[in-house]
C-alpha cells in the first residue's frame, strides 16, 4: 500500500479540526478505541471518552497555532505518524498522532500531547 494524498489530507484535515476545536471532526478520524496520552496520563479509551478528554483539554488550553513538523511511515507502508507544534496559551506543545490501515480505511489509533 502507498500511502495517497487521500491520506495526509485526512491527518491535515485533523489537524485543522483539533486548532478549531471542531470535535465531530476530530471523531470521525479516530478508531473505535484510542490510545490517548495527555502528559503523563495514558488510558486506551472509546472514542467517546477520547474526544471528552481532548475537549476538556482544548477549551482549558486556548490554541494560537499548530503547525505540522515531522512525520514518517513505517517500513511497510501501512502506518504512519505525523507530530505537529501547538502553540496555546498555556504553553507550547507536541501534538503526535499515530494511524494504521484498519479494514481499508486509515485510522488514528493514538493521540499524544506532551509539553515541548
Amino acid at each position: 500500500m502507498v500511502l495517497s494524498s487521500q491520506v495526509w489530507g485526512q491527518e491535515n484535515q485533523f489537524f485543522k479540526a483539533f486548532k478549531l476545536n471542531d470535535f465531530s471532526q476530530v471523531e470521525s478520524f479516530l478508531d473505535k478505541r484510542i490510545d490517548l496520552g495527555i502528559y503523563d496520563d495514558q488510558h486506551l479509551l472509546p472514542k467517546s471518552e477520547a474526544i471528552q478528554k481532548i475537549s476538556n483539554w482544548i477549551n482549558n488550553n486556548k490554541v494560537k497555532s499548530l503547525i505540522e513538523i515531522h512525520s514518517g511511515q513505517s517500513s511497510d507502508k501501512k502506518s504512519h505518524y505525523r507530530v505537529a507544534q501547538l502553540s496555546t496559551d498555556e504553553g507550547i506543545f507536541r501534538v503526535f498522532v499515530y494511524v494504521t490501515e484498519k479494514q481499508g480505511k486509515n485510522v488514528i489509533k493514538k493521540v499524544q500531547i506532551d509539553r515541548f
